[in-house]
């Protein structure tokens, strides 16, 4: 995915502080700088015997989504710091670099964290470009690795492990729009691998409701001038509008349908619970949008209020008043720690081979977003989506299926899509030493 919420990188200033737990903290490496001749380290070990456990992130703290990185990085130090930096006796170092959204740099980091740094895990890729960039590289030395950071779906991968909301988990929100609002629909979609993936779950389950898009837009990233699109959805006339809109030039699409008096309904698959427009943006441009994730800062459980309040105690920019906002990739990062966490716990040992087998098993927690399940066949997690509306003031409600305020999930439980559960089966089709390794998408028509 690709978010840029422009000054809300500002949310937490870079820190180089060094100690004997946390060290190498946002440093950015040069594609040039890092040498690694001679370095390589024994393949899928790690730290292993009864030295520090190593823990590496790769999550950008500067560039266009520095604001994602921070969130995720203060999130991952505050579940180290309430566990004072131990793990099964031993002592935790978290190695943190900072690739500054580069694809070159998440490549040699990534190769620096496995060949130098010998670390015993790796969480972080924002794009779906960086994790494509960097994963041939954990492939070829078998190191464990989490994303943890909303995408279209489709990795099936023996080394990775991904908690996050995928577009075939957002079903809900396609069955709401044509049930509430109507069957014609006009989608707008960012012009990329995500948006057109995701459009194509979307227009799948539309189908199955009766639905069609009257008019399917495709828009290239860098446009920011929507005056003709404008025109054309109201030549169109649709019930609703569907919106795959992502990054801070399309997101000017808002608040200038806004300015003309465009009157329709969103039904967003990109907004709101990751790039917190409600928040950003003065009322009312976003009233009137409904969007489905696993996680919303304002999700009504113990669990979650908890959770907020004490990561905004920690780090008051994400505070309302100072325009910040506990967002989704926050709270999978979150969960993601806290998944290896357990299942090092399980295995009792950071052997790679032997922690994947306790996820494999299933691991369950409650966490912020409810329960989430980690499946072990497609590596995944399965867990609440939650339906919210954005009100005329830009508060959060949230909604069952016919419309009606809620303070639970719409749906319970979400699996992957059906069709990547019949083609992607690592415990029975893959293992630690005949891997699969695969990326897949369904073309038009596999949904069916």
């Amino acid at each position: 995915m690709s978010r840029d919420m422009g000054d809300a990188s500002k949310n937490r200033s870079s820190d180089t502080t060094t100690n004997r737990r946390r060290f190498l903290k946002s440093v950015t490496v040069s594609a040039g700088a890092v040498s690694l001749g001679g370095c390589a380290g024994q393949v899928g070990s790690g730290g292993g015997g009864e030295g520090p456990i190593r823990i590496g992130t790769l999550y950008d703290n500067s560039g266009p989504l520095g604001f994602v990185g921070k969130g995720k990085d203060a999130a991952t130090e505050m579940w180290l710091e309430q566990q004072d930096y131990e793990l099964l006796g031993r002592e935790v170092e978290w190695i943190d670099y900072n690739p500054g959204g580069d694809n070159t740099e998440y490549k040699n980091l990534t190769r620096k964290l496995i060949q130098q740094d010998d670390v015993d895990m790796i969480l972080g890729a924002l794009l779906s470009s960086n994790r494509e960039a960097l994963r041939p590289i954990v492939d070829e030395n078998k190191q464990l690795f989490s994303y943890n950071d909303w995408y279209e779906g489709g990795v099936c991968d023996e080394f990775m492990v991904i908690n996050t909301t995928l577009t075939s988990q957002q079903r809900p929100l396609i069955d709401f729009m044509v049930e509430n609002f109507g069957s014609d629909y006009y989608a707008l979609v960012a012009d990329y691998n995500y948006g057109r993936v995701s459009n194509r779950y979307a227009r799948h389950y539309a189908g199955e409701n009766g639905a069609e898009p009257v008019n399917e837009e495709f828009i290239p990233l860098e446009t920011s001038e929507f005056g003709s699109t404008i025109n054309r959805i109201r030549e169109e006339d649709p019930d609703w509008i569907l919106s795959l809109l992502v990054g801070s030039a399309q997101y000017s699409f808002f608040k200038q349908a806004e300015s003309s008096g465009l009157d329709l309904p969103y039904g967003s698959l990109a907004n709101i619970a990751g790039t917190y427009e409600h928040v950003s943006f003065d009322p009312p441009v976003m009233a009137d949008t409904y969007s489905c994730f696993s996680y919303f800062q304002e999700i009504p459980t113990e669990t979650n209020r908890e959770f907020v309040e004490a990561f905004q105690e920690r780090n008051p920019a994400y505070t309302k008043e100072e325009g910040g906002y506990v967002f989704l990739s926050i709270a999978d990062a979150w969960n993601a720690i806290r998944f290896y966490w357990n299942a090092v716990e399980q295995a009792g040992t950071v052997d790679q081979e032997a922690v994947l087998a306790e996820y494999e098993n299933g691991l369950e927690m409650d966490s912020p977003k409810g329960p989430v399940t980690f499946n072990g066949e497609t590596h995944h997690a399965t867990q609440n989506m939650w339906l919210a509306k954005v009100n005329d003031d830009h508060s959060i409600s949230f909604l069952d299926m016919d419309g009606n305020e809620t303070e639970e999930p719409i749906a319970e439980n979400v699996e992957t899509s059906e069709w990547f559960r019949n083609q992607c089966n690592l415990v029975e089709n893959s293992s630690w030493d005949e891997p699969q390794t695969d990326y897949l998408t369904p073309d038009e028509g596999d949904l069916s």
